[in-house]
């Protein structure tokens, strides 16, 4: 941390990798039409570097994302995640993209079978109008 001008403290990152990471805030007015793509009535916004660029600091992000769900999470309970662009919150989301990660099981989908959550950060990203469960 630094003093800025002697007054306020700004946070200085010596890497952008270690400016990544995830903020998680509660649902904002505007966004309460997305409210209808979740099962619970528990929707919060998460704010990161989520989509596939596959750099350092998306993969911290990512990271960032399941640590917490995993350190969270109790055994059975779940998690939903769903993505779309900044006005896009009424549009339907595409059913085509539903995927499910048990983190248990460390099951990717229907097909990939994970080896450990580092695995599942270096594989992961969101797309537009996708719905990921998240089981434990």
């Amino acid at each position: 941390m630094k003093k800025n001008n002697g007054s306020k403290l700004v946070e200085v990152y010596e890497t952008e990798e270690d400016a990544n990471g995830i903020d998680v805030s509660d649902l904002i007015s505007g966004y309460e039409p997305v409210r209808n793509k979740f099962t619970t009535p528990f929707v919060y916004e998460v704010q990161g570097y989520l989509h596939a660029t596959n750099t350092p600091g998306q993969r911290k992000s990512i990271k960032s994302l399941f640590s917490y769900i995993d350190e969270h999470l109790l055994e059975g309970d779940f998690i939903e995640i769903y993505s779309c662009w900044d006005g896009h919150e009424e549009k339907e989301k595409d059913d085509s993209k539903d995927v499910v990660i048990n983190l248990s099981t460390l099951q990717y989908g229907n097909h990939i079978r994970l080896e450990d959550l580092n695995h599942l950060c270096e594989t992961f990203f969101l797309n537009d109008k996708q719905y990921v469960l998240v089981k434990k």
